[in-house]
């Protein structure tokens, strides 16, 4: 089970990817920054699996459903 977090590399977002996380649980982290989510994507994966949680930049203006493509089991 992969869990979608938006926002995810926000104050209130890390801690529920934190907690997800130390729950073994995969995490999606979809946000608008490239950079933020970069920085987090690279905190984490110091400190889980880097398998364990990827990221993607999204948009309001964008296809949503071209996300959740991206998010599908490989």
């Amino acid at each position: 089970m992969t869990v979608c977090v938006l926002g995810g590399y926000g104050t209130f977002g890390r801690l529920i990817v934190e907690a997800l996380l130390d729950r073994q649980i995969d995490v999606a982290i979809v946000g608008r920054h490239q950079e933020a989510l970069e920085a987090m994507l690279t905190h984490l994966r110091r400190v889980y699996p880097a398998e364990q949680c990827r990221g993607l930049v999204c948009d309001i203006e964008q296809d949503i459903s071209a996300v959740f493509t991206q998010l599908q089991p490989q």
